[in-house]
């Protein structure tokens, strides 16, 4: 009876600690790229249950060392992730307090054991946007060439530039929802089910997850040279329904055959006789929840529990922020920055995502020569939960048919004006090409890279008590004949006249 009272106070401080944390997490499981979440706790709770009566020798070994060095880990993770709004953090630090619990209960064997279900809910978090927005874009890049040298090899002219195929009569920009990111994760997990039950020995295994980026893109591939095989001999609404519709379940299908095969030919290619682990890890010499539950379990459980719970308690004021500044609003902002006037008959363009602002400025400002438009966005948070993302900052403008023709990251050019970097991108749409400039601002530091601003977010949270910032973007139509070199020189100029406005906008420290 003590020790379900024990385990009772474990979960209720667990829910506690990671009530909001589950419920982002649910969220997450309610998108497209990752609806199979919802499978996986059932799965490891299966699998974990299956290891618990399969291993051998009894007891339990708590590892107090090293569970409380996780349990550091994990209220650090939570903190640290409370403190910058990192979503990310907060599922590691979730993910985390699950190996935490194991250690103070069983001890690293059991850890070892039950390796398969708990890298089966690692499967259940989402990868950081970032790395999400890297991984997709390159599966694009490689997926439009592979589509390319097959339309080449069936005689259909076809052209790739990053992440674009031009046909000639139509062009195919692999979208975010369509660059086969989806389709990896829960092929990694087929693999590791594949892995276990069908071949032998650690090395194939790690082929066989190794190879499935590269399937998805091999299918991704396949599914674009088919739309514009398609397009080509059938017609455009063939390929774009095709496109549409069927080409996501056959991309899955392609590459759930293709992980398949390969692990019966992994199978088939080794040794007769060899011998092989029927576990993650080998058989476990002591195994999670194996009874009896020694007094030092419980204690270990119950110091967990109290920790979580007083986190939970305390963390909310730790995290705590100023919510006013002595701040200009955007609505005293100047009418004219240096040669540059407000040009009161046009209105900025909204980039294509809303970003959530307490104080938001759109204005579109003109040369003295009436030759360049510069359209100026901030928008400005007094609680930044989480950060600015700067992937919004250069999103295509408004309107469908945009395309990324260049992209990437400039540093400061102090002798043009501009003493800070930025994100840029170049934008074309049949012909009309637009540079943008984005960068976040906030306690006196700029920043271009989501990962730091965000922690920076964080230290300035626990230190500074601020978590107020803006995000800001320009953007410049470029002229007919005017290069990406020239409009560049043209935004410098621009940031040379704003730098010194904006700290009356944007608090310093």
């Amino acid at each position: 009876m003590k020790h379900l009272v024990t385990f009772i106070l474990w979960a209720a401080a667990w829910l506690w600690f990671y009530w909001a944390s589950l419920t982002g997490l649910v969220s997450v499981w309610k998108t497209e790229d990752y609806a199979y979440g919802w499978f996986l706790p059932f799965l490891a709770a299966g699998l974990g249950l299956e290891r618990w009566r399969k291993c051998a020798g009894g007891g339990c070994d708590p590892s107090p060392v090293s569970g409380y060095i996780c349990l550091g880990l994990t209220l650090g993770l939570g903190l640290l992730g409370r403190a910058g709004g990192l979503d990310s953090l907060n599922f590691w630090s979730l993910w985390l307090s699950i190996v935490t619990l194991v250690l103070l209960l069983c001890g690293a064997m059991s850890v070892w054991n039950q390796g398969l279900p708990l890298l089966i809910l690692l499967f259940c978090l989402p990868a950081p946007l970032p790395l999400r927005l890297e991984i997709g874009r390159t599966s694009a890049m490689f997926s439009a060439e592979l589509a390319a040298r097959l339309l080449h090899a069936v005689g259909v002219p076809a052209f790739q530039a990053g992440e674009l195929l031009d046909l000639g009569f139509m062009r195919l920009n692999v979208a975010l929802e369509c660059d086969g990111f989806r389709f990896m994760l829960p092929g990694m997990i087929v693999s590791l089910l594949l892995g276990i039950w069908v071949t032998r020995g650690l090395g194939r295994r790690l082929i066989l997850v190794a190879a499935v980026p590269f399937l998805a893109v091999l299918a991704n591939g396949l599914r674009l040279a088919a739309v514009g095989y398609l397009a080509r001999h059938a017609s455009i609404h063939s390929a774009q329904s095709f496109y549409h519709e069927a080409s996501g379940s056959a991309v899955f299908g392609l590459m759930l055959a293709a992980i398949l095969g390969l692990a019966l030919i992994l199978r088939m290619s080794s040794r007769a006789g060899a011998g092989d682990l029927e576990r993650f890890g080998g058989p476990g010499r002591v195994c999670l929840l194996t009874p009896p539950l020694n007094r030092d379990c419980v204690l270990h459980v119950l110091v967990g529990a109290i920790c979580l719970a007083a986190s939970a308690l305390s963390f909310p004021h730790i995290v705590s922020v100023k919510g006013q500044f002595t701040r200009e609003t955007f609505a005293t902002f100047p009418l004219a920055l240096g040669t540059w006037e407000q040009d009161s008959e046009a209105s900025a363009r909204e980039p294509g995502v809303v970003w959530p602002a307490d104080d938001t400025l759109l204005r579109v400002f003109v040369s003295a020569d009436k030759q360049d438009r510069i359209g100026l966005r901030i928008a400005y948070r007094l609680v930044q939960r989480p950060a600015y993302h700067l992937q919004s900052g250069v999103t295509p403008p408004a309107g469908e048919g945009w395309t990324i023709l260049d992209q990437g990251l400039l540093p400061p050019s102090e002798s043009e004006g501009r003493d800070f970097p930025v994100a840029y991108r170049v934008f074309d749409r049949e012909g009309k090409k637009i540079l943008t400039y984005a960068w976040a601002r906030g306690r006196g530091r700029v920043f271009v890279l989501d990962w730091t601003n965000r922690l920076a977010l964080a230290w300035d949270t626990l230190l500074m008590r601020r978590a107020d910032g803006a995000l800001i973007r320009l953007d410049l139509p470029l002229r007919p004949g005017m290069s990406v070199a020239a409009g560049e020189t043209v935004l410098n100029s621009f940031c040379r006249e704003m730098k010194d406005i904006l700290p009356g906008f944007i608090p310093e420290p």
